[in-house]
């Protein structure tokens, strides 16, 4: 069985992969702490839900545990240009829609390089749209093979 840092580990290479600032996350997310640690944005900030036994039968016989991790995905709107536009790009910064979609695209169907069935994606929430900084929360599981 894998270590949650060594999941969070493989799922933040992943995301830095397709050229975005990520790394994990292991704080109660709230919104001034979220802005803060978002920075360098777009980022991702990775951070371990839960896991429960898998639902479903794995590979054959084997057990499997189901690992639910949020990636927290925030882009700042720097040229106080209207929230549409900032929430689609401009030419000086990606939009948060091009950073949910990029994580998406890193993450869909990659089984990270671990004996696991790929990532699967469970939902996606807007946690803040404030003029200055929109983050969205997307939801993952990893099962990981016994």
């Amino acid at each position: 069985m894998y270590r949650i840092s060594a999941i969070e580990d493989a799922i933040v290479a992943a995301v830095k992969g397709a050229g975005y600032a990520a790394r994990p996350y292991n704080r109660a997310p709230d919104e001034k702490d979220l802005a803060r640690e978002a920075a360098e944005t777009p980022a991702a900030l990775v951070a371990f839900h839960r896991c429960e036994p898998a639902k479903t039968r794995t590979f054959g016989l084997c057990r499997g545990m189901d690992f639910h991790f949020h990636i927290f995905i925030a882009a700042r709107n720097l040229r106080g240009i209207s929230g549409a536009n900032a929430a689609r790009g401009d030419a000086l910064s990606a939009g948060i829609y091009q950073a949910l979609d990029a994580v998406r695209g890193a993450l869909a169907g990659n089984a990270l390089g671990l004996a696991a069935q790929p990532m699967e994606f469970v939902s996606e929430e807007a946690i803040s749209r404030a003029p200055q900084l929109s983050v969205y929360r997307q939801e993952w599981k990893l099962t990981v093979v016994e």
